[in-house]
């Protein structure tokens, strides 16, 4: 078979790996030699079945017919008809295993993400993820000294999302060579106040307070428990103006 007629079951394989639920994360962590090697192996394997299909067809009059027009009406390229098929078989296989796997289950993708952060994660994508799914609080330190305290409001996609949403509780900075925690403002107290005043909407009103944080700016992130950081872990709190 000539080189160039591999290219439709290399590019099948590529779009399968990428796009089933079941391996598309993974194939967003790959580096690009990872990624054509994978490609090329499911390539292969949709390849390997379009051949063996060509040597079921003289026993099917439909795909007698379907072969005879094929010959008659595309370019006179040999091995061009096999490369196609797994082509559509590729994009066919795609298409069948993710219906499938949605009608299932509503979000079938979020166990794999769930995996692949568990399995592969960096460590700041497993806190983050940990801040989410068990509803505890993280501080985050940015490159810049601004400190940002409260709960991850939104799932990652593994090696997709390049920021994240923080409702913040409370944010403040990192001051002098030691850098000591200095907490400036106090969201919960604001969100406490516009319950009492907004009972209707103050869900709405407090969702607009979150914070998109770029991941590239995190500096550093950890669990934060106020009541043990308080006892073990005193800073500087509402620092004092003078005028």
């Amino acid at each position: 078979m000539p080189f160039n007629l591999l290219l439709l079951p290399l590019l099948g394989g590529f779009l399968f790996f990428s796009h089933y639920y079941r391996t598309a994360y993974s194939a967003k962590r790959q580096d690009k030699e990872r990624l054509l090697l994978y490609s090329s192996l499911w390539g292969l394997l949709f390849l390997a079945a379009s051949l063996i299909t060509s040597t079921l067809i003289p026993h099917f009059p439909t795909l007698v017919e379907l072969r005879r027009w094929w010959a008659y009406n595309t370019p006179p390229i040999q091995y061009s008809g096999i490369s196609s098929f797994a082509y559509i078989l590729a994009m066919l296989s795609l298409g069948l295993l993710n219906l499938w796997n949605r009608l299932r289950s509503s979000k079938p993708e979020n166990r794999v993400a769930e995996r692949v952060i568990l399995t592969q994660g960096s460590q700041l994508e497993k806190l983050l993820y940990r801040s989410l799914i068990q509803g505890k609080r993280v501080m985050i330190t940015l490159k810049n000294g601004k400190v940002y305290i409260g709960r991850v409001t939104i799932s990652l996609t593994p090696k997709e999302d390049k920021d994240f949403l923080l409702l913040p509780i409370k944010s403040g900075y990192r001051e002098g060579d030691k850098q000591r925690l200095v907490l400036t403002t106090h969201y919960d107290e604001a969100y406490a106040e516009i319950q009492a005043n907004e009972p209707d909407n103050y869900i709405d009103i407090i969702s607009d307070f979150g914070v998109v944080i770029p991941i590239s700016e995190v500096l550093s992130a950890s669990l934060y428990r106020e009541d043990v950081h308080n006892t073990y872990f005193p800073h500087a709190d509402r620092p004092i103006l003078l005028e």
